[in-house]
């Protein structure tokens, strides 16, 4: 149970989650914001995390004011759980993408990854990470999975993959997105930017 727990919180912070210590204990924090339309697929990690979770886990929900037409639902959780992913997603108390985290979260890791970071553009799919080091290593993954990329012109922290291969990649990815969302994986999705908007610092 607490290894799922794990897997799935670690996957949710490599996407759009938030990883903080606050207050005077420093108690660690998973955040996850999402728009008003996905507040289905907020409320399936929330019970996610809850059920890995054993009742260790404390949920605090909320709406905050969004960056366009609509607001967007918070949901901040707490749970002694998190020190563990700390550890593997935030190490030093910065996210970034290690071996570690992306094998803890396997392939539905690479599924979070995508549905809160990837971007159509055109026929092709931008994948953007943080900095080059992050880009090779699901750089390195997706070739792994038999799937090529190549890092964006002029961007190096974003990899750049053809319509063949990313029409692969969604047939992989699939089973490990919510019904809700798989609208992401189809050409032409505007999911990714809209998506974008929502990460604001904590």
């Amino acid at each position: 149970m607490n290894a799922q727990f794990v897997s799935l919180a670690v996957g949710y912070a490599l996407g759009g989650g938030t990883l903080r210590r606050k207050g005077t204990k420093q108690r660690p924090w998973l955040e996850i914001r999402r728009l008003e339309t996905e507040a289905t697929y907020l409320g399936h990690q929330v019970r996610a995390l809850q059920r890995a979770g054993g009742g260790s886990v404390r949920v605090d929900l909320d709406v905050v004011a969004g960056p366009g037409l609509y607001d967007l639902r918070r949901a901040r959780l707490q749970s002694p759980l998190l020190e563990r992913v700390m550890a593997i997603a935030a190490p030093d108390g910065l996210q970034v993408i290690t071996p570690v985290a992306l094998e803890v979260a396997g392939q539905r890791g690479l599924a979070l990854l995508w549905l809160d970071q990837g971007r159509w553009e055109g026929p092709s799919a931008l994948l953007p990470l943080r900095h080059p080091g992050e880009a090779d290593l699901v750089r390195q993954l997706l070739r792994d999975l038999s799937i090529p990329c190549a890092p964006y012109p002029a961007q190096p922290a974003t990899l750049r993959i053809a319509a063949g291969p990313m029409e692969a990649l969604a047939q992989i990815l699939r089973p490990h997105v919510h019904r809700s969302m798989r609208h992401a994986l189809r050409q032409g999705s505007l999911h990714g930017a809209a998506l974008a908007s929502c990460k604001q610092p904590w």
